[in-house]
């Protein structure tokens, strides 16, 4: 048995105990409901953030994108996509589908001749025309771009360019005749991954940018710029994924005076628009819209070869909700 001082010790042991234990309860609870005042201020914070910047958002309609392809057949689907034939000047073509993937890649070489340049491409066309929004992921395994040495320089048109994937089309005509009788007036646009022999850029390096012109000859093989355009999307390196896309917002009016925009994006950047201030209202002669690769190579009298190669691949195809309603 314990004697009375020694009960009396304990007892207060016991007592000094629970105390502690008691404020170590509400320590732990004020910091909870200090921790949860912490979270509410950050949510109010962002909300706060989120509402500001809306108030300067751009006011364009963004019509939702719906899967169009993921190229999980064995080939190309051909009720979703028509054929363009390849273009003459190709030496070495393969287009295919494997491993969910759509696999283009064409080589193509110049002339001996000591002017002049030879076009080629490698292309597939969408089958509704009414496609206004086109978003793919892209990769570019393989690029070589090589121009004349002895001309490029002082004449840049005598430069290769390799359009190492490309989202493209005619969107409308700004004539005042419907249907029109060519494409002098057709709007295009495309969105590109672009490699120039001219450019000393670094090996493996690509551009990408975006381009509105307005065709002025009746096949649209030349054009003027729109202002701003070509649009500066930054650059990829060979190997690397980037997810492109080109829309046409016909409704824009975050610019009382523009009649439309078009809006170009990579990855998760923010996206680009580049407002045009003409009437829309008529359909382009050829309002077929594309994916591919194309090339500019460039005829030398001299060595080395001018030659234009790309080896991609491409996945995920979106398109805008309507164009499926069709």
């Amino acid at each position: 048995m314990f004697d009375k001082s020694t009960l009396m010790r304990r007892l207060g042991c016991v007592l000094s105990y629970l105390n502690s234990r008691v404020a170590l309860i509400g320590q732990v609870g004020f910091f909870i409901f200090k921790e949860r005042r912490r979270q509410v201020k950050i949510l109010w914070v962002l909300l706060i953030a989120i509402l500001i910047s809306l108030v300067g958002y751009p006011a364009y309609s963004q019509e939702p994108l719906v899967l169009y392809d993921n190229f999980r057949g064995k080939s190309i689907d051909p009720d979703k996509w028509l054929d363009i034939p390849v273009t003459p000047g190709i030496i070495d073509v393969k287009r295919f589908v494997k491993w969910n993937r759509l696999h283009l890649m064409q080589r193509s070489y110049g002339g001996p001749q000591s002017s002049g340049q030879i076009s080629t491409r490698i292309r597939l066309q969408f089958k509704n025309p009414l496609v206004t929004a086109i978003q793919a992921k892209f990769k570019v395994k393989h690029v070589e771009v090589v121009g004349c040495p002895s001309t490029q320089l002082d004449i840049p048109d005598r430069a290769s360019r390799l359009r190492a994937g490309r989202l493209s089309g005619s969107f409308f005509n700004t004539g005042s005749v419907d249907p029109p009788p060519d494409a002098i007036n057709d709007v295009f646009a495309a969105i590109e991954i672009v490699r120039e022999s001219v450019l000393p850029d670094p090996d493996g390096m690509l551009m990408i940018r975006g381009r509105v012109i307005r065709c002025t000859d009746p096949f649209c093989s030349g054009g003027d710029e729109l202002p701003g355009s070509p649009v500066d999307l930054g650059t990829i390196m060979v190997g690397q994924w980037t997810k492109l896309l080109i829309q046409w917002d016909r409704e824009y009016t975050d610019d009382d005076d523009a009649t439309g925009a078009f809006i170009f994006q990579r990855d998760n950047d923010p996206e680009i628009i580049l407002p045009y201030y003409f009437e829309n209202e008529i359909d382009a002669l050829d309002p077929s819209k594309r994916i591919g690769v194309d090339a500019r190579v460039t005829n030398c009298a001299g060595e080395p070869r001018p030659v234009g190669y790309a080896d991609v691949v491409i996945k995920n195809v979106f398109v805008n909700a309507t164009a499926l309603e069709e």
